[in-house]
């Protein structure tokens, strides 16, 4: 990606003088004295921005760095805040599949077996299911089809 094209993509409606944007300033500054206001107003008005930069110039975590940008930070767009949620899950979902890969790795027929099993389970719960949601088929003699008057 050219410079010319990141440059406008990080452009924001929202300037250093709204009044979220100040308090967030201030919240940082409050947070970290060694940061000058200067520094903070040379960086565009985005979360991810104000995040990565701090957590450049700080030693702090980065829950900690997020928790005192979002705090005061305004709300975002629908896809600033869909990619904080994704961030908080993805790590999570990630860290169990490694530790199933491993697992399966150390201990491939305990796994195989556990699989082979769970697989079964699911097949029987499903077959009685479909079984119990269907309609009973009724139940017919060679009476049904004879006349009344032949049937007794």
């Amino acid at each position: 990606m050219s410079q010319a094209a990141h440059t406008v993509k990080e452009t924001s409606t929202e300037t250093w003088t709204s009044e979220s944007w100040a308090r967030v300033c201030n919240a940082v500054q409050k947070r970290w004295p060694h940061i000058s206001e200067g520094e903070l107003k040379d960086l565009p008005c985005k979360v991810d921005s104000m995040v990565s930069f701090l957590k450049e110039f700080t030693d702090t975590s980065l829950d900690e760095i997020k928790s005192v940008v979002m705090e005061f930070a305004p709300e975002g767009g629908f896809t600033e805040r869909f990619s904080a949620i994704a961030e908080n899950v993805t790590e999570p979902i990630h860290s169990a599949y490694e530790r199933a890969r491993y697992e399966a790795d150390e201990h491939p027929m305990t796994t195989s077996g556990v699989v082979f099993v769970a697989g079964l389970a699911l097949g029987i719960l499903g077959t009685v299911a479909y079984y119990r949601s269907r309609q009973e088929p009724s139940r017919v003699s060679l009476y049904d089809y004879l006349p009344d008057r032949w049937a007794r």
